[in-house]
């Protein structure tokens, strides 16, 4: 008898996605980060089925803090003297734009009725891409 088998959080157990998609349910990740987007990461999950993405701040923090991926934007807004408010939501727009990018065929494929990228906090309402 084996034991239970481990997954990476960004990747949902093989037949999982499907199994919750017969269920009238879509499969949304919460952990946006450039490294998803840029390692091509996301665009193979939507393949396999994932249909959105969400970000807050607090996610957003953690995939700046983990990496040096924003370093390059980070030196761009500062130097043109953002404020730090400014900042995050320039980067974080820049994410889920390129996310909802990724996204696009499943948003084209529901007829535009599906929304497939959002952030948003506490004290503002929302954007979805």
């Amino acid at each position: 008898m084996t034991g239970p088998r481990s997954f990476d959080a960004a990747e949902p157990p093989p037949g999982n996605i499907a199994a919750t998609q017969a269920l009238g349910q879509s499969v949304w990740l919460d952990n946006l980060s450039r490294r998803l987007i840029r390692s091509g990461e996301l665009e193979r999950l939507r393949d396999r089925g994932v249909t959105g993405i969400t970000s807050n701040p607090t996610i957003f923090q953690k995939a700046v803090a983990g990496s040096g991926d924003y370093q390059d934007s980070l030196r761009d807004l500062v130097a043109r003297g953002d404020t730090p408010e400014e900042i995050l939501w320039d980067l974080m727009i820049e994410d889920v734009v390129s996310a909802a990018d990724t996204f696009r065929p499943v948003f084209e494929r529901g007829g535009g009725a599906r929304r497939c990228a959002m952030t948003g906090t506490a004290d503002t309402p929302s954007s979805s891409w």
